[in-house]
């Protein structure tokens, strides 16, 4: 879940806005244009460590708990420290998540709908 998390908002959604840039005339309008198969290519690689480290704590860590970051933290750092991932994971991360979503709306989307008057009745 926070793998998830991370990679796909953390590192795509950045990635939206520095593609949309160009259309917000902050800077020259050809400095982004190759520059983003540069930036895949890096996310690409840190997905890649990530997945390869979960993978490799996988093997090392055989139990009948399936794994996972909390079980992980908490047999390398103690009780403590896995119930601060947890909690991270599990209730922290998704409204972090949601917040960054609602940023991209209202930054992207929602400015660009304000300008037209939208009538519901």
């Amino acid at each position: 879940m926070g793998f998830n998390y991370t990679v796909g908002i953390g590192f795509i959604g950045n990635l939206a806005i520095f593609s949309n840039i160009k259309i917000q005339n902050q800077i020259n309008q050809n400095s982004t244009e190759l520059h983003i198969f540069w930036i895949f290519a890096l996310l690409g690689l840190v997905a890649s460590i990530c997945a390869l480290a979960f993978a490799k704590l996988s093997t090392i860590h055989k139990s009948d708990n399936n794994g996972g970051t909390y079980l992980y933290a908490r047999t390398a750092f103690g009780r403590f420290i896995g119930l601060m991932v947890a909690f991270i994971q599990y209730v922290m991360l998704p409204f972090i998540i949601a917040h960054q979503i609602w940023g991209l709306l209202k930054t992207f989307l929602i400015t660009d709908l304000s300008r037209i008057k939208l009538s519901l009745w």
